[in-house]
């Protein structure tokens, strides 16, 4: 049978060119239906996903105990959970208005109003409201992104079983690539990463541990530069552009360090949802495997021309003299010389990720993210 995801919307239309029917079934409940309470209490120990209409009451009282969204009623549905000890799928809040979420105050960073859009700041927000995704119903890749959770949640699903998840099914979920020479290291680094580990023993039933183990890894496992990088991460570290990674990863494995490069690649649940990642552990070893062949070759450049011969590495840079900045938002921005940058320590921002870096052109004027810096005033 296909996974199902149930809809609480009072549209279908909207809903339903959404979710890939070849591969999906959808179930749409009415939130403004008096069957509701009956309707959910059948449905939702059985759907893979949860998609939340965030506006759904048009004359709401704000003050009444009824909810008055999608996200006043995301607290209805965990407390009808925690009631009943059922497993919730994951909740995504559902929205086709990009600015509907403008008022809320992001997890990480400065403590105040988003003030905008929410996309691209989805993991940004999605803690706050007790979430584990956002979509714009009518971006290009909401159906992607649909069919995406719905896999990430049903295989983890399969891993974790009906006791919880180990930290050894962690890491086959994850796929990390087994006997490498940086495989240890990966492990390390998964353990330091806070991840969602919830088996007690064999005989325990543990049916939120799915969940659990897909929120951490969009709300902090695949956004920031931790256990897995970027590809404008991944290409600092190698200290070239992110248009040179592009072209290295294009190239027919050859030699014995582009075909690493193709083991380094993260290929765990949700591997594209946010673009590619990279095992940060798998690239620490290929720059010291490029740093052995620069001793070898004289110069980078002729390093580069032995380990991925026929890339275009135009230019490299040096990861003590360079750094990854981000938008005063909280976005990946680009590679930048050190001397015209600081570093952020935004609150809420994980301790187990490299701490971002922002243009110093950025904190003109801003006194928000002034305080959160050591910039001498």
């Amino acid at each position: 049978m296909k996974p199902v995801v149930l809809s609480i919307d009072d549209d279908e239309r909207e809903v339903a060119p959404l979710v890939p029917d070849e591969t999906l079934s959808l179930r749409v409940v009415d939130p403004n239906s008096e069957s509701l309470p009956k309707q959910l209490a059948e449905w939702l120990p059985k759907v893979s996903l949860i998609l939340l209409d965030q506006k759904f009451n048009e004359n709401a009282d704000p003050l009444s105990i009824k909810a008055s969204d999608g996200s006043s009623f995301v607290a209805h549905l965990r407390s009808w959970s925690r009631r009943n000890k059922t497993a919730l799928a994951p909740i995504v809040l559902f929205t086709n208005d990009a600015d509907s979420l403008k008022n809320e105050i992001p997890s990480v960073g400065a403590a105040v109003p988003l003030e905008g859009s929410f996309e691209g700041k989805e993991h940004l927000l999605s803690p706050s409201l007790d979430v584990e995704w956002i979509l714009y119903k009518i971006a290009d890749d909401a159906p992607s992104k649909i069919q995406q959770l719905v896999d990430g949640f049903t295989t983890t699903q399969k891993a974790a079983g009906k006791n919880g998840l180990s930290l050894e099914e962690l890491e086959n979920l994850l796929s990390i690539p087994s006997e490498k020479d940086w495989t240890a290291n990966a492990k390390t680094e998964l353990r330091a990463a806070r991840a969602p580990i919830s088996q007690l023993d064999e005989q325990t039933e543990d049916p939120f541990g799915p969940t659990q183990a897909l929120r951490w890894l969009c709300h902090r496992a695949l956004p920031y530069p931790g256990l897995v990088l970027s590809d404008l991460y991944a290409a600092w570290a190698l200290g070239i552009s992110p248009e040179a990674l592009q072209s290295i990863g294009k190239l027919e494995a050859t030699t014995s360090w582009l075909k690493e490069l193709k083991n380094v690649e993260y290929v765990g649940p949700l591997q594209n949802f946010m673009g590619r990642r990279w095992w940060r552990a798998g690239i620490d070893y290929l720059v010291w495997e490029l740093d052995k062949e620069t001793q070898n070759q004289g110069s980078r450049e002729k390093a580069w021309e032995a380990v991925a011969p026929g890339a275009n590495v135009s230019r490299v840079y040096s990861t003590s003299g360079y750094v990854v900045t981000w938008t005063p938002e909280l976005s990946e921005q680009c590679i930048a010389d050190i001397n015209i940058c600081v570093q952020l320590k935004p609150p809420g921002w994980p301790a187990e990720a490299l701490e971002p870096w922002i243009l110093e052109s950025d904190l003109e004027n801003n006194a928000v993210l002034r305080a959160m810096t050591e910039f001498e005033q």
